[in-house]
């Protein structure tokens, strides 16, 4: 690996967190303990690794974090609605 991609993978990491703190209610995220910055440093790998999987899965490179809770969140509203449909039609049969 060169220089410019270890770089271009900080940086990944610093969106992909900074993406998760917006967007999932981290705004607050401000640690100095040492177990809390590990939490944090790990939240950010995992997303990081999270970020990558879906742009696999989704075969799609400009993927954001924003993308990926709305259609983990458009499923969920799906299955919700189709639970719900179900049982509808079990109380009038």
């Amino acid at each position: 690996m060169k220089i410019k991609d270890y770089y271009s993978l900080r940086f990944q990491i610093e969106f992909v967190f900074r993406d998760a703190k917006q967007h999932w209610g981290m705004e607050d995220f401000m640690n100095i303990k040492k177990e809390a910055v590990n939490n944090g440093a790990n939240l950010s790998t995992f997303m990081v690794n999270i970020s990558l999987r879906s742009r696999q899965d989704f075969n799609n490179n400009e993927i954001s974090v924003l993308d990926i809770k709305a259609h983990y969140h458009g499923l969920k509203y799906a299955q919700e609605v189709i639970k719900g449909a179900i049982h509808q039609q079990e109380i009038v049969a």
